[in-house]
């Protein structure tokens, strides 16, 4: 489940800006835009939930996008820049990076493993 303020990938695909993410070795393209389904090729999705705002889904070389980026949300958290890797309303996770470890400790920033995931 996506949170309020998990980091989004975009890609920019025959000069549109579109939700992307990669998926296996392709990049995958989500389209709010019916008419992208129409005249476009992607493929038509049916959402699970109502909820769902996505119209169509279209699976891309990386060879075919001209921009590939993700957006994070920034914040300032006891005078330290930082990201925001998750969160809602009620708390976030967060990470600063290029700050001496000093500074952080004084913050009480807790130090935490790294470790790789895959989206699914």
């Amino acid at each position: 489940m996506r949170t309020k303020y998990e980091p989004n990938s975009f890609a920019v695909y025959k000069g549109k800006i579109y939700t992307a993410y990669t998926k296996d070795c392709f990049i995958r393209l989500r389209t709010y835009d019916i008419k992208d389904v129409e005249e476009n090729g992607f493929e038509k999705y049916v959402p699970k939930s109502s909820s769902s705002d996505v119209k169509g889904l279209k699976d891309v070389s990386p060879y075919e996008v001209s921009e590939y980026y993700e957006q994070r949300f920034k914040a300032v958290y006891k005078n330290i820049p930082v990201s925001i890797i998750v969160g809602d309303d009620d708390s976030v996770e967060i990470e600063a990076n290029n700050i001496p470890w000093e500074i952080l400790e004084k913050a009480r920033f807790k130090a935490r493993t790294k470790v790789n995931s895959e989206k699914l």
